[in-house]
């Protein structure tokens, strides 16, 4: 099993994806990333469609991006597909969608980065 972090530069956000498992052996290159694409100023979504699985280390990477993009004003979404029960259960006990933006789709996403 694979377990990418692919990094998409698309005008005016950037498009991380994970895609495979993802534990504490992937934070870093999550965090380097991330880091990448916060430094330049670009806002951050995150794309977990084709992540199979993440451990509480990845969740605390991400929620440190989030603070990382808010110090900027800047900002960091999701994309969790709304039918894998998985992410649905993740979203709820880590109570992620309030706390940041998640949307189901790339469409949902890109529409409202290119218009928010």
């Amino acid at each position: 099993m694979s377990n990418l972090v692919v990094v998409e530069q698309r005008e005016p956000f950037a498009l991380v994806s994970l895609e495979g498992e993802h534990d504490l052996a992937t934070t870093g290159d999550l965090r380097r990333a991330l880091v990448s694409v916060l430094d330049q100023g670009a806002d951050v979504a995150v794309d977990l469609t084709a992540t199979t699985f993440m451990d509480s280390a990845v969740v605390g990477v991400l929620f440190w991006a989030v603070n990382r993009a808010r110090k900027r004003d800047g900002r960091v979404a999701f994309i969790a597909p709304a039918e894998d029960g998985y992410f649905r259960r993740l979203v709820e006990i880590t109570r992620l969608d309030d706390v940041v933006e998640v949307y189901h789709c790339r469409a949902d996403m890109q529409y409202d980065f290119g218009h928010g």
